[in-house]
């Protein structure tokens, strides 16, 4: 148990440098990061409404059979392109070992930032326990009303300040749930 909660140290402090560099690297590499994808009217800040209607874009591209429900199979086939264009970080169609390994970092970076569900910097053995049992709760099918849910409470716990609004300086809990093309 302790050699576990060595490691989740070690992991937090990865993370803390990976999350300075993360959005520098977004915006060179030229990939949006998820605030830029909610923030349809580009106008610096993310409202409910945009939030919401991301979110309706995204489960239309997974639920490829269209029958308002995304299968198991629909959200793995999803994750697989989506890891793959993440490795891929000149777009070239190829991974080269250095984009796999900014691509892994990113990857712990953003596993961290699901498991600390305050926000803190600080995994405890709850927010472990609290992460397995809602990542139980989203093996099954997911219909719209579940991904807007997640997206509801994704973000509530950005908007700190409780105006119904997500301002840049909010923003940095959704960069932490990572980055797609």
């Amino acid at each position: 148990m302790k050699r576990s909660l060595i490691h989740l140290t070690a992991l937090a402090a990865l993370a803390g440098m990976i999350v300075t560099t993360a959005g520098h690297a977004d915006q060179a590499s030229g990939k949006q990061t998820m605030f830029e994808r909610f923030d349809r009217n580009a106008d610096g800040r993310v409202t409910r409404d945009e939030a919401r209607s991301a979110l309706n874009d995204r489960f239309a591209r997974m639920d490829t059979d269209n029958n308002g429900t995304v299968t198991r199979d629909e959200k793995k086939a999803m994750r697989q392109d989506q890891r793959f264009r993440r490795m891929d970080g000149n777009g070239d169609g190829g991974v080269t070992l250095p984009e796999m390994e900014a691509a892994m970092m990113q990857r712990v970076q953003t596993r961290f930032a699901r498991l600390d569900g305050n926000g803190d910097g600080i995994v405890t053995r709850d927010e472990v326990q609290a992460a397995r049992a809602g990542r139980a709760e989203r093996r099954g099918p997911m219909t719209l009303q579940d991904l807007d849910a997640r997206v509801m409470r994704m973000f509530d716990r950005a908007d700190r300040n409780r105006d119904g609004v997500i301002a840049p300086d909010e923003a940095d809990l959704m960069r932490a749930h990572g980055q797609r093309n």
